[in-house]
């Protein structure tokens, strides 16, 4: 096995990744540590949260994958949406309890919302594993 260095694991600056991939956070949800922490600090909960981020937004399409009928395929009554004897019960064109076309943007809406609300918490538990002086109360 080889080796992977850990500046090649994880970019350890915002600088780095793509300005739309990180989340929007309400500044009064950071931590309080990340708030008055210096740049070290902030750098390392901006990536704590980019790497929440796509963990959320992973979990929440393998979640929306999850239920039966949100691609239109199945209405989730043993039709499917794109019968004809089936349009009356399930509301038309689209199946699916009407999302349609909407159905692929619930997977994105819900982590944008969870993300929005301050996360998990999962990014602040990276951001101490990045800079240990996070952990540590100030005197």
């Amino acid at each position: 096995m080889s080796a992977i260095s850990a500046s090649a694991a994880l970019p350890t600056t915002s600088a780095s990744m793509p300005a739309g991939s990180l989340p929007l956070i309400d500044p009064a949800n950071e931590p309080a540590a990340v708030r008055n922490g210096g740049q070290k600090a902030k750098d390392a909960y901006q990536t704590g949260l980019a790497f929440e981020n796509v963990l959320v937004n992973e979990l929440a399409q393998q979640l929306s994958a999850t239920v039966p009928g949100l691609d239109g395929s199945d209405d989730g009554l043993g039709g499917t949406s794109n019968d004809s004897s089936d349009a009356g019960s399930t509301g038309g064109v689209g199946g699916g309890g009407g999302l349609g076309a909407y159905s692929s943007l619930l997977p994105q809406t819900l982590s944008t919302s969870i993300m929005s609300g301050g996360g998990t918490g999962i990014a602040m538990q990276i951001a101490k594993a990045i800079d240990p002086a996070l952990g540590v109360p100030k005197k």
